[in-house]
C-alpha cells in the first residue's frame, strides 16, 4: 500500500492506542469505538474522519459495528479485507501481540466482540495483551488489487 502525507501525519497525530481513546471520548464522547480506530489506522486518517465515515453508514455514538458496515467503510477509502490463511497461527488478540512487531503492512484482526488493527509492525489494540478468541485476521489491501 502507498503511504501517502496523509497516513504519516496521522501516524504523527497519535502516538498509540491511549491517545486515540482520549481524543474518542474528550472530543467525540465515544465508546465502543474499536472500528472507528481501525479505521482510522487503516485508512491512515484522523479519528474525527473514520467517526463520521461511520456515523454515515448508520453507526450509533457508543455502539458497534457488523462486518459489513466495517467493508463500507474501508469501501469508501479503496480498501478491502483479505483473509491471512491460518490467522498466522493465533489464537489470541494475545498471540497477535506477541507477532505484530513482525508484519509489515496493514491487518485488520476481528476476534471476540473486538477489532484491532496492525499498521508495519505497531498493534493499536487496546486488547492486545488479553486473552480475546481470534475470529479472523485479515490483509487490508487495495480494492483493485
Amino acid at each position: 500500500i502507498n503511504h501517502s502525507n496523509e497516513d504519516l501525519s496521522f501516524m504523527t497525530t497519535y502516538k498509540d492506542i491511549t491517545d486515540i481513546q482520549r481524543v474518542a471520548a474528550k472530543y467525540y464522547n465515544d465508546k465502543s469505538f474499536c472500528t472507528v480506530v481501525a479505521l482510522a489506522i487503516a485508512a491512515g486518517i484522523g479519528f474525527g474522519k473514520a467517526f463520521h465515515t461511520y456515523r454515515k453508514l448508520g453507526r450509533r455514538r457508543g455502539t458497534g459495528t457488523y462486518r459489513p458496515m466495517q467493508e463500507q467503510a474501508l469501501a469508501k477509502f479503496g480498501l478491502k479485507l483479505e483473509p491471512v490463511p491460518n490467522n498466522f497461527g493465533c489464537k489470541t488478540t494475545k498471540a497477535v501481540g506477541k507477532i505484530a512487531h513482525k508484519l509489515q503492512g496493514i491487518f485488520w484482526v476481528h476476534c471476540t466482540g473486538h477489532v484491532g488493527c496492525i499498521r508495519d509492525g505497531h498493534y493499536y489494540d487496546q486488547a492486545a495483551k488479553r486473552n480475546k478468541r481470534n475470529i479472523i485476521i485479515s490483509r487490508v489491501v487495495p480494492i483493485n488489487n
